[in-house]
């Protein structure tokens, strides 16, 4: 007797949750075409890495064909016993605000003269002393518009222009008047308001009306600023040149009754920067390792990764063989943090961020794939697609940095790509962070674990 529709349905679903189970079991590839080999469908080997720290050279940090590079600038003098004395200064340039009417100082008196200075409140490194005054001169020459990197210095005009003597961190709070075509309105910001030379706002007052509201002639009589701390202040904060409120205010009166300000920012129409830059000098001389430092190879225990113009850690696989026909489906290197003996974990760093990039033919850097790939995937991010951000096991206490290389490594098991590649922090130029890092022969060794699939094994 014929089956009715509904127990038809039934049985050719229970025939096909059979199939099903049968699908799914575990298998191998190309088992049914060579059952000799036996090859499972993903293998996964450890390979041993070799690394070393290589000393970086300046970066670039104003572009005559972009401008300004660099949206925070770290300021800090750091006195660092295991990777060398570092200290910044910060330049710029400050030109008429275009928001406000020509000034007349006609029968003016000077009230005051004040730079503020906006500043990132989300970052420090290090522990910055409340003790150690920021100082302030002028510069002597005009920026030229060439192409700055941080291992030139400027010359400044003798003497000092101003000096702010609170403390760096937390980033202070200034309150300041606002002196409206109308209206009078108190301010208040996080950042450095700190009161310039009276000498220098009467020469501001007695300029002519045309180099007051000038970008050029402002320029050649004003040439710029420098901000620098000339003791150790233990750590670095993070000042912002493009903001509104980095400026310089000449407050005023006139007939003792009515007050006003004059306005200078680091913008000129239409709203591009003017030149600003930042010297970096580190000075490894006293550093308590320093030929591990400065002559780092394979061989060493640990390696050192600095931000700045620090440490890169050189990364080669030499014992990663070509494999033809190999798919990688994960290739993950661990890198494990490796404090030197007495080193205060955790006050200048880690780095938050790791990035890898390779060197072209002309020695430039470039990011490798698996970077690439991170940056434009939107959302999923640096940090969730490639990794190089350090996580602590709370078992073990051990800090590490974990990569994925998948691309990269397809690549060098293809033999289309060659290594070293190296690994840096992230935006190096505007985060100072340093760790150091186990090599091969250290504690914990770094180690890249590839799990693949052979096609046709």
């Amino acid at each position: 007797m014929p089956l009715r529709p509904l127990a038809k349905t039934l049985a050719i679903a229970l025939i096909a949750m059979v199939l099903f189970a049968q699908c799914t079991k575990p298998t191998f590839i190309g088992s049914e075409l060579v059952d000799i080999d036996g090859a499972p469908l993903f293998r996964e080997d450890t390979f041993t890495v070799v690394s070393r720290s290589v000393t970086l050279d300046s970066f670039q940090t104003y572009s005559k064909s972009g401008g300004s590079r660099m949206g925070r600038f770290p300021l800090g003098f750091v006195e660092d016993p295991y990777f060398g004395t570092s200290r910044s200064t910060f330049y710029f340039e400050v030109v008429p605000s275009y928001g406000f009417s020509e000034p007349d100082f006609t029968g003016a008196v000077l009230d005051s003269l004040v730079l503020t200075i906006a500043a990132d409140t989300s970052f420090v490194t290090g522990s910055p002393s409340a003790t150690v005054p920021l100082r302030v001169y002028r510069l002597q020459d005009t920026m030229s518009r060439v192409d700055l990197y941080s291992n030139r210095e400027l010359p400044l005009q003798a003497g000092l222009l101003g000096s702010h003597e609170g403390g760096s961190w937390p980033i202070p709070q200034y309150r300041s008047i606002e002196y409206g075509s109308t209206t009078i309105d108190t301010i208040t910001r996080s950042g450095f308001r700190i009161h310039l030379d009276p000498m220098l706002g009467q020469e501001i007052m007695a300029m002519d009306s045309a180099t007051l509201v000038s970008d050029s002639l402002f320029k050649d009589r004003l040439k710029g600023f420098a901000v620098r701390y000339d003791q150790p202040n233990d750590g670095f904060i993070g000042l912002r040149y493009a903001d509104s409120y980095t400026r310089l205010t000449l407050y005023y009166r006139v007939q003792d009754t009515v007050r006003r300000q004059a306005i200078w920012t680091p913008f000129s129409p239409p709203q591009a920067l003017n030149a600003s830059h930042i010297h970096f000098d580190i000075d490894r001389s006293k550093a308590k390792f320093k030929k591990l430092l400065t002559e780092n190879t394979t061989q060493d225990t640990v390696h050192f990764i600095q931000g700045m113009a620090g440490s890169d850690l050189e990364i080669d696989f030499p014992y990663l063989l070509l494999q033809d026909r190999v798919l990688v489906n994960h290739a993950l290197l661990e890198v494990t943090v490796c404090p030197l003996e007495g080193e205060a974990a955790g006050v200048l760093g880690p780095p938050d961020q790791l990035d890898m990039y390779y060197r072209d033919a002309q020695g430039n850097p470039v990011v490798i794939d698996d970077v690439s790939f991170a940056l434009t995937s939107g959302s999923f991010g640096l940090a969730n697609y490639f990794g190089g951000v350090p996580k602590t096991d709370t078992a073990t206490g051990l800090t590490t940095y974990t990569f994925n290389l998948s691309a990269i490594v397809q690549k060098i098991m293809d033999g289309k790509f060659a290594p070293p590649i190296y690994a840096r922090v992230y935006n190096r130029q505007n985060s100072p962070k340093r760790t150091v890092v186990c090599g091969a022969t250290g504690s914990h060794p770094p180690k890249l674990t590839i799990t693949y699939s052979r096609l046709n094994p």
